[in-house]
């Protein structure tokens, strides 16, 4: 494991493989306590440099627990999308916790996105997109 970087929100994460014992650079929080999903950011675990200019982020709530790089740059085909600009949630324990943030150099293609992926499939499970604003939140649920 390399060495903790700051994520999208300014969290603290660890950088390691989301499949296997995945995360295992992710410092936990309080047993029995909810809290937001840690960021691991997907080029970092590849060694590759992340994206330096973003102009919105969409977050993926409802992937497969065993999804990888592959697969979320699989389902934004034609977005024009990297691994630079996905990063990977997982929980207090190190686990993947089924979010993922993916950055957009364009506000519209962000729009886009949600408005023809949301609720598409990945694997077995559905994946509801929501675009985010400058802050983090949630900005619009379908544009």
């Amino acid at each position: 494991m390399q060495d903790g970087k700051a994520g999208p929100g300014g969290k603290i994460v660890g950088q390691g493989s989301m499949s296997g014992g995945a995360g295992s650079g992710a410092s936990g929080g309080t047993v029995g306590k909810a809290s937001e999903p840690k960021r691991i950011d997907a080029a970092a675990m590849g060694g590759a440099k992340a994206a330096a200019t973003t102009a919105a982020k969409v977050k993926l709530r409802g992937l497969p627990y065993g999804a990888n790089i592959n697969d979320v740059l699989n389902f934004f085909r034609g977005f024009g999308i990297t691994e630079q600009h996905v990063t990977f949630g997982v929980n207090s324990d190190g686990r993947p916790s089924g979010e993922a943030w993916v950055s957009f150099a364009r506000l519209e293609d962000a729009r886009r996105a949600v408005r023809e992926k949301d609720r598409h499939h990945m694997g077995d499970r559905y994946v509801e997109l929501f675009l985010l604003n400058e802050g983090g939140s949630v900005a619009a649920r379908r544009s």
